[in-house]
């Protein structure tokens, strides 16, 4: 039989370890409290501090506006002209186009670098190898650990290694020992090309007078007669088309900073979860979050999911977020458990 097991932060909480975002807050509250103010909420649970920050970042990104090279070129000529070679009279051309975007994009990336790395510290300080080892193992977490087949943990902390002494764990987002992530996979569907380089062709223009005259800034007539691409508008065209697309990697390379290598080890996991099939799966102290989706939906439609769950609240949330994966469930209560 094979059995899967995946643990979120509630099996750390089970085993009284001090790992809520408002225990961290409260570590130093007359600092952390205002500087990481931007994640907070009424409900500060680690699947809603993810989801905000995704949010928050996912709204820079939907801010950003369509460049259109051609209009730029315009704007370009109308201020600068054409010198007497036929070329446009502007030299060293770089856009300033998603600036603004890129700032505040930095500005939550870099809040977050930092965060990762106070928790961190933090962690360390509270949930070492040496504290872990402290605690009382407990005896029905013992007996499902021991017919684990894998065991995915989403947690950073190595109870499940230095109190169970198990050593089949993969930690999907870091663990104490390395380096740690906060953060999901939506983000890369944030991504959208939104610059056209393709240089404009004939039937972009209006097929009148205007349009004609639109079209001759952008062609010429060869020597037999035949409209070609006008050499020196085509190489300015290609120069405001590189500065635009390299400003748009600029986007896309902040975007990868907190999650490029994350993301690897978490697109590696849920290929391994869609190429295995598991006869039982549990999933202990994990809120099934909205972040942590695709995850569990690699899962196969089959296997019998046994899922733990806190209170009434939690039963009821768990259980419409189970039916909607068209899993196989039944619970466990967190008290059967710890």
């Amino acid at each position: 039989m094979k059995v899967l097991i995946i643990v979120g932060n509630g099996f750390d909480l089970g085993h009284n370890l001090p790992t809520r975002f408002d225990d961290f807050i409260k570590a130093h509250p007359e600092v952390y409290k205002s500087k990481y103010e931007i994640f907070q909420d009424e409900n500060n649970s680690w699947n809603n501090i993810e989801c905000k920050y995704q949010r928050l970042l996912c709204e820079v990104v939907s801010d950003r506006c369509w460049f259109d090279l051609i209009e730029e070129i315009d704007r370009i000529v109308q201020d600068y002209g054409i010198n007497e070679y036929g070329e446009v009279d502007y030299h060293g051309y770089e856009t300033d186009v998603w600036d603004n975007e890129l700032l505040k994009m930095e500005e939550l990336i870099q809040l977050l670098i930092e965060f990762e790395e106070d928790f961190h510290n933090y962690l360390k300080s509270v949930c070492s190898d040496q504290n872990i080892a402290e605690l009382k193992p407990r005896h029905k977490i013992e007996e499902i650990l021991s017919g684990s087949t894998t065991i995915i943990s989403f947690n950073y902390t190595h109870t499940i290694e230095t109190l169970y002494k198990v050593k089949n764990v993969l930690h999907i987002h870091g663990d104490i020992d390395g380096n740690i992530a906060i953060g999901s996979g939506a983000l890369e569907d944030a991504k959208e090309m939104l610059v056209d380089v393709e240089y404009p062709t004939m039937k972009n223009f209006t097929p009148d007078k205007h349009g004609f005259s639109e079209m001759m800034f952008f062609y010429e007539e060869d020597m037999d007669g035949n409209l070609v691409e006008n050499h020196f508008i085509k190489r300015f065209f290609d120069e405001v088309a590189t500065s635009a697309t390299e400003k748009e990697k600029e986007v896309f390379a902040l975007l990868d900073t907190k999650n490029k290598d994350t993301l690897a080890f978490r697109k590696q996991i849920i290929n391994m979860l869609q190429s295995e099939h598991y006869d039982k799966v549990y999933i202990i102290g994990h809120s099934l979050g909205t972040a942590d989706c695709s995850v569990f939906n690699a899962i196969n439609k089959d296997a019998k999911i046994v899922c733990s769950f806190f209170n009434e609240d939690d039963y009821v949330t768990k259980s419409n977020t189970l039916k909607k994966m068209n899993l196989d469930y039944e619970f466990v209560q967190d008290v059967e458990l710890y």
